[in-house]
């Protein structure tokens, strides 16, 4: 039956020690093989438990400023390591896709947001702040589209998803300065 195929698939992806250390991911990015389809989505829960961690010691060990440049050069850094990887195993889509050095740089950028938003008022022109959030989505789109909605593509794995990244910081931060307003009151609706 069924249950027989998942677990011929769980013996055939490895051990769910992996689920539970919430390092699927690593597994999965390494090896090409994906868990049953029922785990499949636990990769980018592992990359987020492999963020959360971790990131509460840089808090502790960074001062702002330091912590600014830090994130700053993560949200840098993943996409040239993505090209790294890319160039060095452009087989292996998953290990761009599925790593958290690799995907860091979205996390980065919400730590960035939250950093800075601690630090007092933003002044940040809201039409400016939508144009550049409407332009990044479109790129982020069109690379998508371009790769015929893979996100497997070489653009896609190596700068596209930065984009959607920066882009949905962007609508976060725009969100952000409208919190209150009529612009984002039906957010507060209960059931959201």
């Amino acid at each position: 039956g069924n249950g027989g195929l998942a677990h011929r698939q769980m013996l055939d992806w490895g051990s769910p020690l992996w689920l539970y250390a919430y390092l699927g991911n690593v597994r999965t990015a390494f090896t090409g093989v994906s868990p049953p389809f029922a785990f499949v989505p636990m990769w980018s829960l592992h990359v987020e438990e492999q963020f959360y961690l971790l990131f509460p010691f840089v808090v502790l060990h960074l001062g702002n400023r330091c912590l600014r440049r830090t994130l700053t050069a993560l949200i840098v850094g993943a996409p040239l390591l993505r090209v790294a990887l890319w160039w060095l195993a452009p087989d292996r889509p998953l290990m761009q896709y599925m790593l958290l050095p690799c995907r860091i740089d979205g996390l980065a950028f919400g730590a960035l947001i939250a950093l800075r938003v601690r630090m007092g008022p933003l002044r940040v022109g809201r039409t400016l702040l939508a144009v550049v959030a409407t332009g990044l989505s479109v790129a982020a789109f069109a690379v998508f589209v371009e790769g015929g909605r893979s996100f497997d593509t070489a653009l896609e794995r190596t700068i596209g998803y930065s984009l959607f990244s920066a882009a949905a910081a962007r609508w976060i931060l725009w969100l952000i300065l409208f919190r209150g307003s009529g612009a984002t009151g039906w957010l507060d609706v209960a059931p959201l």
